[in-house]
């Protein structure tokens, strides 16, 4: 059974809390289930690791990185793609989707909100290619500039997903030695590839540095870290592609730009309202004893921000709704509610992983990666396996 966890915080306190108008989920009670994915269709364990996922929207489908061969891999050194029905436990590999440089956190395969479609990377690192394949046709895209573009015929790497498939956002990395990194969202309705990487004013500007792309669940909203001019630090945008309007997200509880010196993009909830990161803050923020990196989460609506989580903690995934954060510490997995302040431990042990999407989008199912043998009972592969622990829809239901 999942142990809850008050935090103290009265939601009151959280002036602008996220989405205090949906609907609260039904049902009593916070129990919790964990299910082992990276198993055969039979249920029989896997003599190889598996790696990084993501879950779709219900937490039916997952996709991960494994090297078993019961699965099509070859142990560490080549890892293939596949998504497993954890309904039915039918598992399917992805055709073509093969790493030659193993499962690292990276690179993270993205699901629809359906489970229909998988974004993923292949290669080695540095020289990647970009897919989208269909799992209900068969149709692989390969995720390229458009023609002209500086960083054609580099390299390629999926960053980012919308809920239904519709936009996929992908990192391009021009011919060496001086090939830009520029970052695009692909629109598989209308075939058209959109640069999002802005270029710095100034006729002969160079195009900006971005590190992170995430997008809302309809693809509008792209958000993204881009680096200031002359080392000056990192800011953290959201743009709406429809009326290419940009908005800052990095701002202080009180409003005030952060300014600070390095970010990291956790990700935009499907709505576009919220969006987490962590930031390596100079000053004391208000709920911590000492400067250091911490975890936010800003509401685009209400122009509030909130810190969420520990020192050196990242709030790596955010629910569709924007009212569940998923905190990583340490590998220490724990799932806060914002509209009630409860914490909801999900792992706890050395290698627990969890990246982008890895919360499924109603906020109830959380995919991970772990070497411990005691999550689920006859676990004695000794290898890395994937995870999903399942909450009931109770656990912080009615706040």
């Amino acid at each position: 059974m999942a142990k809850r966890i008050r935090t103290g915080l009265s939601v009151a306190v959280a002036v602008g809390v996220l989405l205090s108008g949906e609907t609260a989920w039904a049902g009593e009670g916070d129990a919790s289930t964990v299910v082992r994915v990276s198993t055969a269709a039979d249920g029989g364990q896997l003599t190889g690791p598996s790696h990084i996922a993501s879950i779709s929207a219900d937490g039916r489908y997952v996709a991960f990185w494994t090297g078993a061969p019961e699965l099509g891999g070859e142990g560490d050194s080549t890892h293939v793609l596949a998504v497993k029905d954890v309904r039915t436990g039918r598992v399917e590999q992805i055709p073509g989707a093969r790493r030659e440089d193993g499962a690292g956190i990276d690179n993270v395969p993205r699901i629809s909100a359906d489970g229909r479609l998988v974004a993923y990377s292949t290669g080695y690192v540095g020289q990647r290619s970009a897919y989208l394949h269909d799992r209900r046709t068969g149709r692989t895209i390969h995720l390229v500039p458009p023609p002209g573009s500086p960083a054609g015929g580099g390299s390629g790497e999926v960053t980012s997903l919308s809920a239904h498939g519709r936009s996929v956002a992908f990192r391009a990395t021009g011919p060496a030695p001086d090939g830009p990194v520029l970052d695009y969202v692909h629109d598989t309705l209308t075939g058209r590839t959109e640069l999002i990487t802005p270029k710095a004013p100034g006729d002969n500007a160079k195009y900006g540095i971005v590190r992170g792309v995430s997008l809302s669940g309809t693809g509008r909203w792209v958000a993204y870290v881009l680096d200031e001019p002359e080392g000056g630090g990192q800011d953290l945008f959201v743009r709406d592609r429809w009326t290419g309007t940009v908005r800052r997200a990095d701002l202080n509880p009180d409003g005030t730009p952060m300014g600070e010196r390095r970010l990291r993009l956790g990700e935009l909830s499907d709505n576009g309202r919220a969006v987490t990161f962590s930031a390596d803050s100079r000053r004391t923020p208000v709920r911590s004893g000492a400067p250091g990196w911490y975890g936010y989460v800003h509401d685009l609506r209400s122009r509030h921000t909130r810190q969420v989580g520990r020192e050196r903690g990242f709030p790596a995934a955010v629910s569709g709704d924007g009212r569940r954060v998923l905190e990583n510490y340490d590998g220490r997995l724990t799932l806060h509610d914002l509209r009630t302040g409860e914490q909801y431990p999900v792992a706890d042990g050395y290698l627990n992983h969890a990246a982008q999407h890895a919360l499924s989008r109603d906020g109830r199912s959380v995919v991970f990666g772990s070497v411990l043998p005691d999550l689920v009972p006859g676990d004695t592969n000794g290898a890395y396996d994937v995870f999903v622990r399942r909450f009931d829809a109770g656990a912080g239901g009615r706040g």
